[in-house]
């Protein structure tokens, strides 16, 4: 996707134009670390309640698949 924004000329014209590109895809990339499992089975059931939204359960330690993760949540960090 490409998104762009002008405004009004002005005496400095290098800012009058604005350019963005994002990368979209179909679901939110959720990881869950689940050191507390009561914890982490309530946040999957509501996450996967939402049709966009990819929610996996991690390993504790593998920093590697977190950071794979748009949003990584900790249930009972200690």
């Amino acid at each position: 996707m490409t998104a762009a924004a002008r405004i009004d000329e002005d005496e400095f014209s290098a800012d009058n134009e604005a350019w963005l590109a994002a990368t979209v895809r179909s679901a939110l990339r959720v990881g869950i670390v689940a050191a507390e499992p009561a914890t982490a089975a309530a946040w999957r059931r509501a996450l996967r309640a939402l049709e966009w939204v990819d929610v996996r359960t991690l390993p504790a330690g593998d920093w590697q698949a977190a950071a794979d993760m748009d949003v990584l949540m900790l249930a009972g960090w200690d």
